[in-house]
């Protein structure tokens, strides 16, 4: 988008000379309209993402002695088996949030890893 922008303010005269003025709207609106769709995508995955994370951190309290409950009441788990369970999903969510977190920055390593590929 910058590109065509910059593009268009170098040769300024030459497309008013020609009269390329609809063609470079064009380009522009494409260009435009590719950053527009690629803006909303971020932002919907990054919404998911975040979604997922608070929905998560609430499930926290629910996960252990829903499933090791069932376990201790039958005397087939301790008591401290529960909490057991508990702190593992807490790290599991942990780890992952760390990756959501830094969503962005795996994103642009990845766009940086794409340049240096193209050269």
């Amino acid at each position: 988008l910058r590109y065509s922008l910059i593009r268009v303010r170098e040769n300024a005269e030459s497309i008013a000379f020609f009269k390329g003025g609809g063609s470079e709207w064009l380009r522009f609106q494409d260009f435009y309209n590719d950053f527009l769709a690629t803006a909303r995508q971020s932002i919907l995955l990054n919404q998911c993402f975040t979604t997922f994370l608070h929905s998560s951190a609430l499930a926290t309290f629910a996960v252990g002695p829903l499933t090791v409950g069932p376990l201790y009441l039958r005397g087939e788990a301790e008591f401290g088996d529960i909490t057991m369970a508990s702190m593992a999903f807490n790290n599991v969510l942990t780890g992952l949030s760390f990756f959501i977190q830094r969503f962005d920055d795996f994103a642009e390593l990845a766009v940086h890893a794409r340049r240096v590929q193209g050269l």
